[in-house]
Order: C-alpha cells, then structure tokens, then sequence
C-alpha cells in the first residue's frame, strides 16, 4: 500500500532556501518583479519596507528599478547568507516581523510568498495587519494563485510545508477584513497580488 505523505503545518524557511540556487533566486525575482513593478509604478513612494525578505533580489530590482530607499525584514540565517552572496542592496534588519518596531513607518510596505504559509485564517490576518501597522500609505500583499498549472506543477510539497493557494476573491476578502483598501489587482502566472492603502 503506498503512504500518502503526512501534510505539514508549518513552513522551514531555512531547509526552503538551503534547497535554492543562486541562478533559480536571481530568475524567480526577476520574472515576479514584473508583477510587482504593474502595481508600484507611479505610486511616488520613497521608503520601501520588504517582510519576509530572504535574500533581497526581489526587492533589489524594484528599489532600483523605481529609486526607493529599501529596507528588508527576514529571519532566517540562510536567507542572510544568500543576502550577503546574491544582493547586499539596502538595510537588512535580521528579526521576526511580528516584533519588528522601526522608528519611523514606510511608505509602502510589501510581502511576496509570506502570508500563505499560516494555515490559520486569524493568523494571515494577523500577519497582514502587521504590513498596515509599518506603513504609512501603501501596503501591497503577493500570494501563489491557485489554479492548474501551480497546484499540479509549482505547489510546494505538503509534506516539506504549509503553503495556500489562493483564488482572487479570496485574497480581496482577507485584505478587507484587515482593514484595508484595495486600490489595484495585477496577477501572472505564478501570483496574485492586491495594492491597497492604508485607511
């Protein structure tokens, strides 16, 4: 009889990155930048926080691409060290986020693949009222989209960690019942993701 793998509720963040190459980091960045750059162009934001940042690539083309002053949120050792190796672009504050009191708040504030990994509902919530809290006008949340072609190709396997995919409307709500406006949807193949101001 063959086991079916035990499904995990919780995320390794180090054994996620330690399974990453610089080459596949550097293209996965560059490929979801495009999504992030549809939402933040034109915004005239000059301080940028990322949550979640791992090693900052993502974040690295963005900020240069539009000019922001760039600070990084992450708490996983192996992240820093691909930091150090693949962007050392920005302020790279080594901390849980949940934790995390800067002393002045960002213009915009923005996660890619963070969100998703709490299996519970009042944790993402949670979580995405944190983004509000260190902004002081835009936050904008990015999640896997859950359609065919990531739920059979790109899923990452239940049993190494916790990963939601999300529908639309989905997100639309969790980001409205945390107290947010939405001002802007844009989407791939990969992700979804919703700019949204703080009210």
């Amino acid at each position: 009889m063959i086991q079916k793998a035990k499904i995990r509720k919780d995320f390794d963040w180090t054994e996620f990155w330690q399974e990453r190459t610089v080459t596949w980091i550097k293209a996965f960045s560059w490929y979801e930048s495009k999504v992030c750059l549809r939402l933040f162009k034109g915004l005239g934001v000059k301080t940028c926080l990322e949550i979640g940042g791992g090693p900052g690539y993502l974040a690295k083309l963005i900020a240069q691409k539009l000019g922001y002053k760039l600070t990084l949120v992450e708490n996983d050792p192996v992240a820093y060290k691909l930091f150090k190796k693949v962007s050392n672009f920005g302020k790279y504050v080594f901390k849980d986020f949940f934790k995390y009191k800067p002393k002045a708040k960002f213009d915009l504030v923005f996660s890619f693949g963070v969100i998703e990994h709490y299996p519970k509902r009042t944790k993402r919530l949670e979580a995405i009222k944190v983004h509000a809290s260190l902004s002081k006008k835009y936050v904008a949340i990015f999640v896997p989209k859950d359609s065919f072609l990531i739920r059979y190709f790109f899923h990452y396997p239940e049993d190494k960690g916790f990963e939601k995919l999300y529908h639309r409307q989905e997100l639309e709500g969790e980001l409205k019942d945390a107290g947010l406006k939405i001002v802007k949807f844009a989407q791939n193949l990969h992700a979804i993701g919703y700019l949204c101001k703080i009210k």
